[in-house]
């Protein structure tokens, strides 16, 4: 559900205000790849290549602790190269 206000908060008002939403709860979910991911693309969004790629990056070493399915390894791995 915070990713979804957070998408929302993003489209509707701005990338910075969702990323404030989003890193408000990184302790409480620091354990999921979609929330991970989220915070990546807000990086992107405001322009932070050093930033996107160290949330994909962590998302990326959740996947694989997780055991996902290669397919979604693969399109993190696309993210941060």
């Amino acid at each position: 559900m915070l990713i979804k206000y957070a998408s929302f908060v993003e489209h509707y008002e701005s990338p910075s205000a969702a990323l404030a939403i989003l890193k408000k709860s990184e302790s409480e979910f620091s354990h999921s790849i979609d929330y991970l991911k989220a915070i990546a693309s807000t990086y992107s969004q405001l322009k932070d290549p050093e930033k996107t790629k160290k949330y994909y990056q962590k998302a990326l070493e959740l996947a694989k602790e997780q055991n996902v399915n290669q397919w979604q390894l693969n399109i993190l791995e696309a993210k941060i190269h």
